[in-house]
């Protein structure tokens, strides 16, 4: 996994070798996905690993406005392949 950090704060997370990109990270509700994979099903989970949303991913940009502002791990799974990321959240 590959971040890139402005200031203090991350921006867009790549996982290298699957071709996922998040972005914006820091977000404020919509989480936008770039990938070579037509779809993703995807799990958020907060920091005491209690998976609090998941979705399927389809190329449109994911609403997790619901979502408390903090720090979130993100599961990418399609086809056996698992991904993990992290995410933050501010309102």
């Amino acid at each position: 996994i590959s971040l890139g950090l402005v200031g203090s704060e991350m921006c867009i997370e790549t996982v290298i070798n699957q071709g996922i990109e998040i972005f914006p990270n820091p977000t404020q509700g919509l989480l936008n996905i770039r990938s070579k994979l037509e779809q993703l099903d995807v799990a958020i989970y907060n920091l005491l690993g209690q998976k609090v949303s998941t979705d399927r991913w389809q190329g449109e940009p994911l609403a997790i406005h619901f979502l408390q502002a903090g720090y979130y791990a993100v599961e990418f799974r399609q086809d056996g392949l698992l991904v993990g990321s992290r995410i933050l959240i501010k309102h």
